[in-house]
């Protein structure tokens, strides 16, 4: 494949493919084919077969140009976004502190709340003082969603139950009949 037709190719949104040929839109709305052009199936004018990307002209998808925005200056496109699966209306999708963009830069999920998959969202381990991109804060070998004691690793479970009646006692407690509400 040349250059060219595998930098058409990256950009597609969607292909369509038939016994032998193919037709894809592109993010900017335009129309690609390619292939055999029986009867003139690929929409260029001829019926000559086409073994390169060639642009349909005339024919072409409402514009989406939108989809090369970065309304949210994440540094992520539109169509980006929607492809990682995050917001491209919020610059950070899972409210970690973190750019979407910086986080595709780096591999990181941004529309994943649970980032070092421990059972808790970044929030959770914020609240908890945990690492969040640790599932083992402390190293004691116990997911900190699983780990009682998620910031002391000498201990990740409860202690047992004491047997017996430990229930608190219940305090009741009555107005006086003489009471006067204050204002």
């Amino acid at each position: 494949m040349s250059p060219f037709a595998s930098q058409v190719a990256a950009t597609a949104t969607n292909v369509a493919i038939g016994w032998q040929h193919a037709v894809m839109s592109r993010v900017d709305g335009s129309v690609w084919s390619s292939g055999l052009n029986t009867a003139g199936c690929l929409g260029i004018g001829s019926s000559s077969p086409v073994d390169v990307w060639t642009s349909t002209s005339g024919l072409s998808l409402a514009a989406n140009s939108w989809l090369q925005s970065d309304p949210d200056t994440d540094g992520l496109s539109v169509w980006r976004e929607y492809l990682l699966g995050t917001d491209p209306l919020n610059a950070d999708s899972n409210g970690n502190g973190i750019p979407d963009g910086v986080e595709a830069g780096t591999g990181a999920d941004g529309a994943q709340l649970d980032v070092d998959g421990d059972g808790l969202s970044w929030q959770a381990e914020a609240q908890r003082g945990t690492d969040p991109y640790r599932a083992d804060t402390d190293g004691d070998g116990v997911a900190d969603g699983a780990d009682a004691f998620p910031l002391d690793p000498t201990r990740s479970a409860l202690p047992p139950p004491t047997p017996g009646d430990t229930t608190p006692p219940i305090i009741t407690l009555i107005e006086p009949t003489n009471a006067v509400p204050v204002p």
